[in-house]
């Protein structure tokens, strides 16, 4: 039995002018899904929690490139949506025997908000009978796996 929990960041979604922390933010994700999957037979569940609040972390960043907070600081934070005080309840949750079947998931938690994301999973698949060429793909790819295309966004 036993609980582990995980912080990331929507950063994972593609931080614009931060490759470095998105990428170490969704490696945070793979390991949390590669842990749930592999402690799951011993009762050990592994969740990820990206966190919203002003924290002195965050107060380093310009508010400008803060969606949602405005002039909030860790400092004005208290009782505000950027009260870190908001990101506990869910992490309490998750290490309760209540949501002992509750593994291998992402939780935001900012603000007066829980969100759950999604993982990746396939959303077109294009099939061909035998080995691939350049010119099937440059034929096929529009009206198939192009269709829909959105550019990641990260909030």
């Amino acid at each position: 039995f036993g609980r582990i929990i995980n912080f990331s960041s929507n950063a994972a979604q593609g931080s614009p002018g931060q490759p470095n922390y998105a990428a170490a933010k969704a490696g945070i994700l793979g390991l949390t899904y590669s842990t749930a999957n592999s402690m799951q037979k011993y009762g050990v569940t592994c969740n990820a929690i990206w966190p919203g609040a002003a924290t002195r972390m965050t107060d380093s960043i310009p508010a400008g490139r803060m969606p949602g907070a405005g002039l909030i600081t860790s400092a004005t934070a208290a009782g505000t949506t950027m009260d870190p005080a908001n990101v506990p309840p869910i992490i309490v949750y998750l290490c309760s025997d209540e949501a002992a079947e509750v593994t291998g998931q992402c939780f935001g938690a900012s603000g007066y908000r829980i969100t759950r994301y999604t993982h990746m999973r396939p959303e077109r698949v294009l099939i061909n009978n035998g080995p691939w060429d350049v010119e099937d793909v440059f034929k096929l790819f529009k009206q198939t796996l192009g269709v829909g295309l959105e550019p990641p966004r990260m909030f």
